[in-house]
């Protein structure tokens, strides 16, 4: 099965569903196009309601296809969306210290890890995804992620970079509406495709998803 190829097109969609776009591609890269639609309505559903109640400028918030959607599905999506975006961190930690060993960089880990091999890896990133072994981590977590594995990492760079320059706490919401973080997981994005193309990490770059911005105007 080919890459899937994303489109964020900002010239002719509001910056929120760009966002909600990638976030749910982050979330689930192997699903079906009319799951991902689904997923996508949920989350701009959630974010206009929000907008809703804590402004009275109606300015862009009301579109007719996000209105009305049941709340009992939003909820759902968004307690699965939750679960999905945590298994990706956790791939994502294994993620950058890879990345990072690959351009020469020492990762920053714990001393039970000896070597950067993939198991021990896992092995160090099983607990924050609720997984009782590296096997069961790579299976489950690792596998699935492979064709974000370069947006979750940028992702989570993007994050720490906000956290050591003492910013407020980042969560993958801002993903939505803050145009500083998606301009920076996007450069990461294609800087960290650039280092998994040129190294042999044990990810195939052909399965990786491929993105492409159309700016706005």
């Amino acid at each position: 099965m080919p890459a899937r190829k994303l489109v964020l097109d900002f010239q002719n969609q509001s910056f929120f569903e760009c966002g909600a776009t990638l976030l749910a591609v982050l979330a689930f890269p192997s699903a079906t196009d009319v799951v991902l639609a689904e997923i996508v309505a949920s989350i701009c559903s959630e974010y206009l309601r929000t907008r809703f109640e804590q402004s009275d400028n109606l300015d862009e918030l009301v579109k007719a296809r996000y209105a009305f959607r049941d709340k009992r599905r939003i909820k759902r999506d968004l307690r699965t969306l939750d679960r999905a975006i945590r298994d990706r961190m956790a791939a994502a930690h294994v993620a950058v210290a890879l990345l990072q060993n690959a351009i020469g960089h020492r990762p920053n880990l714990p001393g039970s890890v000896k070597r950067l091999s993939l198991n021990q890896l896992s092995e160090f990133a099983m607990g924050d995804a609720n997984q009782s072994s590296p096997e069961n981590f790579e299976t489950r977590i690792w596998r699935p992620s492979l064709p974000v594995i370069h947006v979750a990492a940028a992702f989570a760079v993007a994050i720490s970079d906000r956290e050591r320059a003492g910013e407020k706490r980042t969560a993958y919401g801002n993903l939505i509406a803050d145009a500083e973080l998606v301009g920076n997981v996007v450069n990461y994005i294609e800087k960290f495709k650039n280092i998994i193309d040129n190294n042999n990490l044990k990810i195939d770059r052909r399965k990786l998803i491929s993105i492409r911005i159309t700016p706005p105007q």
